[in-house]
């Protein structure tokens, strides 16, 4: 199924990212008379797109509340950390070969592991980190080496390296017959949850990352786009994409399975 991974990867670079506004401009200038309406659109998604953006990620971001203690009703679980981040370098140590925005989630993984640990409650952890496959040794050492700063024991950590996306990594950690602490950046962890409501798979929310906040309107530099606020709008894009994706074809399955 590798051509329609890439297929989808395609679509969303084309359609859900900024490139889609390049298109449209291009569009602009090459049909001037049957498009006179394109310059204006693109002012307008400049605008306001980033706006947008930071209102569904700030509702995302916001639909599960942070892991604690007091939910633990199991008395073993994997701890599942969602995405991607290798970075492997020759000038830094193993456990420094991580994007930023993975760490943030390793550091969230962490921070569960150790409230289980407090709680005397048994677990696995495991980490999905497609790129790379052939650097798996690589991948497990640096893992070992930072998560030997929070006191988590090396056999306790897994690596996937097969999931190309969200569906994929969800079905790998059931895989694993345990409950699920899942564990991804706060704007993304609803749409795995929905994947695990989908597959009847018991599973918890660890969000990790900051709660964005809903924008606020200070005149006229509020509509001045900036960077950060029309990547916003790329992150919302995907996510409303991938949730969207998986209520369809849910929906859809569901509908067929259903007796006649």
């Amino acid at each position: 199924m590798n051509w329609l991974f890439r297929g989808k990867k395609v679509i969303s670079r084309l359609f859900l990212t900024l490139t889609f506004l390049w298109l449209l401009l291009g569009a602009a200038i090459l049909f001037p008379g049957t498009t006179p309406w394109l310059p204006g659109g693109v002012l307008l998604v400049l605008a306001l797109g980033g706006t947008v953006g930071q209102v569904i990620v700030s509702r995302l971001s916001r639909t599960c509340p942070q892991f604690t203690a007091d939910r633990l009703p199991d008395s073993r679980y994997l701890v599942a950390v969602a995405g991607s981040g290798f970075q492997r370098h020759s000038h830094r140590v193993p456990e420094s070969w991580f994007g930023d925005n993975f760490i943030i989630r390793l550091t969230e993984a962490s921070r569960v592991a150790g409230i289980l640990q407090n709680a005397s409650v048994d677990f696995q952890l495991c980490v999905s980190m497609p790129e790379h496959p052939a650097l798996h040794a690589e991948k497990l050492l640096g893992l070992q080496a930072f998560f030997s700063r929070f006191g988590i024991q090396p056999d306790r950590i897994q690596i996937i390296d097969t999931a190309l996306d969200s569906e994929d990594e969800m079905e790998a950690f059931e895989q694993y017959g345990l409950p699920v602490i899942i564990v991804s950046n706060s704007w993304h962890v609803p749409r795995l949850m929905l994947f695990a409501c989908y597959r009847q798979q018991p599973a918890l929310p660890a969000p990790a990352g900051q709660l964005f906040h809903m924008p606020r309107m200070r005149g006229f530099s509020g509509l001045l786009p900036s960077a950060g606020n029309l990547q916003l709008l790329e992150c919302a894009l995907h996510e409303l994409a991938g949730i969207l994706q998986a209520f369809c074809k849910y929906r859809l399955l569901r509908r067929n399975l259903s007796p006649k």
